[in-house]
């Protein structure tokens, strides 16, 4: 990390010189989730930087404008293994820029084609204060509203950083990286250590570590967890169903294979090479990019608070196996949130909780396509046990059951905003007193979309295609919780989710 401290440099002509050498404090280098699309709004004037005039071409001018929710008011933030942004402006494509790598004080900010300059790429400091200071990696100057106006259309530009209200901003969400939900509040390691990984002895380090931390993979990184090992397992035909192929299950406590469905109690010895990783309370893990990966390793959050897991895919946890590891395990787990995540190819929950609260999973796809298992089809994709979450923005692609499975007097599930495509057996079931309240969700071609099975289920604005739109347990008009009260939401109309959840979830 650099230290900064006032520059000598001469003010450019009109520009307003603070007296402020006192500034000196020197804050960890942090940011937004790589990947996210993000506001930047002025502390002082309570504007957002945009592009003058909406435009898509190289060389126009950055401004300080009134706050709109425009596309050219939204930068998607990308980050490097040292992490250094590239911010892209989500209605031109074109990326924040030093004109000429100017390093001269006062000179305007402009967008301009993407590159791989250092000219381009910006540096998010945490001021102590909820806000942040971005400094340019070529130049070393802050982002700044020149002369500190407060009017719609004042120029950015580039200044020795001083602590002022004019060059401290605001990072909000842009189109879809809000934690929103029950989840609220969870702030992960923000404010401690910064650490990169790219080996799975160091991502366990990291993450096992009691002190808070965010924790980085960079992008085109594969971290790859498995090892060589062996395990009983019961060998199961699929029969009628997938003729000819056979699956292999784990029995749990005192079951026999033929309970579980084999022909006889012999069971097989099957390689198993999973690897469990312990995460500790007061964590990020994040992907720098839409390629950074972990393969083979079950994330285990038992007992910890206040987690985020953002911009990742998790795959290649015995997807041979039933009953062989999860992607994420939740147990008595308190504020977490899981964004962006990418699952596949996984033995048993791709997101399992029991007994936790405050939980918050967006815009994440649970890829259950899966040739080793009967209708290439994964069995049991997510458990929500005496929990409290909200999924909102997921895709459940593929799978058969537990899409998810709600269970239990203490389940509060709210769910809206999520698209679920080809599931064989159910969607959504609530049992065992479980309540669940389901807001304009989008099913297709889906088996029992909302089953009522014991539970309580709440059930509007939703659309139903393929055999969804004729299937029998499509159960709503229970009285359910009402605590979504406790926090602001706002619902999208449910056609247009296939089209936007089919790109977007998963890592960016």
């Amino acid at each position: 990390m650099r230290d900064f401290v006032t520059s000598a440099v001469a003010p450019a002509a009109g520009a307003l010189f603070l007296i402020s050498l006192g500034t000196s404090a020197v804050h960890a280098a942090t940011g937004p989730a790589s990947g996210s699309v993000i506001t930047l709004k002025g502390v002082q004037s309570s504007n957002c930087i945009g592009v003058k005039g909406s435009s898509t071409a190289s060389g126009a001018a950055l401004q300080s404008q009134g706050c709109s929710g425009s596309a050219f008011q939204q930068w998607k933030a990308s980050a490097d293994s040292s992490g250094y942004y590239q911010l892209v402006n989500a209605g031109s494509g074109q990326c924040m820029d030093v004109p000429s790598a100017s390093a001269a004080a006062g000179t305007f900010i402009q967008q301009w084609g993407c590159g791989g300059g250092d000219w381009q790429k910006w540096q998010f400091h945490d001021d102590g204060a909820r806000h942040y200071y971005i400094t340019s990696k070529a130049s070393g100057l802050a982002l700044d509203v020149y002369q500190h106006s407060a009017a719609n259309g004042a120029a950015i530009d580039q200044w020795a950083y001083m602590g002022a209200a004019n060059q401290q901003w605001i990072v909000g969400t842009g189109t879809s990286n809000a934690l929103v939900g029950f989840g609220a509040g969870t702030t992960g390691g923000k404010g401690g250590s910064v650490t990169t990984v790219s080996s799975c002895s160091a991502l366990r380090t990291a993450l096992a570590s009691t002190a808070a931390a965010i924790v980085r993979i960079p992008d085109n990184t594969t971290i790859d967890c498995r090892t060589s090992g062996t395990v009983a397992a019961c060998p199961i035909a699929c029969g009628t169903s997938d003729p000819g192929k056979t699956y292999y299950r784990i029995p749990v406590g005192t079951q026999t294979c033929t309970e579980l469905g084999s022909s006889s109690n012999a069971t097989s010895t099957v390689p198993r090479y999973d690897t469990r990783i312990d995460v500790q309370s007061n964590k990020t893990l994040q992907g720098l990019g839409k390629n950074s990966k972990i393969v083979g390793a079950s994330l285990s959050l038992a007992n910890a608070s206040n987690v985020i897991v953002s911009n990742l895919t998790i795959e290649n946890i015995n997807p041979h196996l039933v009953e062989g590891g999860d992607a994420f395990t939740l147990d008595s787990s308190r504020y977490v949130w899981i964004d962006h995540v990418t699952t596949r190819l996984i033995s048993d929950g791709h997101v399992d909780m029991k007994n936790s609260q405050n939980v918050t999973l967006s815009w994440n796809h649970f890829d259950g396509y899966n040739t080793n298992v009967c209708g290439n089809q994964h069995h049991y994709t997510m458990l929500v046990e005496n929990s409290k979450a909200t999924l909102h923005h997921n895709f459940f692609d593929h799978a058969s059951g537990r899409n998810p499975k709600l269970d239990g007097t203490n389940t509060r599930a709210h769910l809206f905003n999520n698209y679920w495509l080809d599931i064989t057996y159910f969607a959504i079931n609530a049992n065992t007193g479980a309540q669940a309240l389901v807001e304009n969700n989008y099913f297709a071609n889906s088996a029992r979309p909302h089953w009522n099975n014991g539970g309580y289920i709440r059930a509007t604005g939703n659309v139903y295609t393929g055999i969804s739109a004729t299937d029998a347990y499509r159960n709503s008009g229970n009285t359910v919780f009402n605590d979504v009260t406790m926090y602001p939401y706002t619902l999208d109309g449910a056609s247009g989710l296939p089209g936007s959840l089919a790109t977007q979830t998963g890592p960016r």
